[in-house]
């Protein structure tokens, strides 16, 4: 009995089987994160979203604790929201907590080519930073700088 041996030209396919199936989840996976958001939020309410935010940490968890991750990154007219995919949990950040925004190319020892969006903000814990890889973080800043403006004319009302 021979070893299976793999051709050329099987291997090419079975790359391309792979790559395909792997895209057909990546594409279910955002198209629920999408419908996630849709059921939670309503279309009134959400400003700004995007469904492939990839995060790079926060600033309160050890280096060792840190978990890159992707999900959903929606402004809405009170709160930056995350949904988390996996591990699946939520980062809810009401906008009159937000204390800076700002865009670095590193962050958590962390550095890209890119801008990041950086969120400064405040718990009940204390001070905590997050960052995210985004394809237009100027777009996100000024659409939650503005969100974060019309919030607080409207609690001062």
């Amino acid at each position: 009995m021979e070893p299976f041996e793999i051709t050329p030209t099987g291997a090419v396919t079975l790359v391309l089987v792979v790559s395909a199936l792997l895209l057909l989840l990546a594409y279910q996976l955002r198209k629920k994160r999408s419908q996630e958001v849709q059921d939670k939020f309503g279309r009134e309410d959400v400003i700004l979203k995007n469904t492939s935010a990839n995060c790079l940490g926060w600033k309160s968890k050890s280096r060792w604790e840190q978990e890159e991750c992707c999900g959903a990154l929606v402004l809405t007219h009170e709160r930056l929201y995350f949904l988390v995919v996996f591990p699946r949990h939520e980062i809810d950040i009401p906008l009159d907590r937000i204390d800076a925004i700002t865009q670095p190319r590193s962050f958590m020892g962390q550095s890209i080519l890119l801008p990041l969006l950086r969120v400064d903000f405040t718990t009940d814990a204390g001070q905590d930073a997050i960052a995210w890889i985004l394809s237009d973080p100027n777009l996100w800043q000024q659409k939650l700088e503005a969100a974060m403006a019309d919030f607080k004319r409207s609690k001062s009302k």
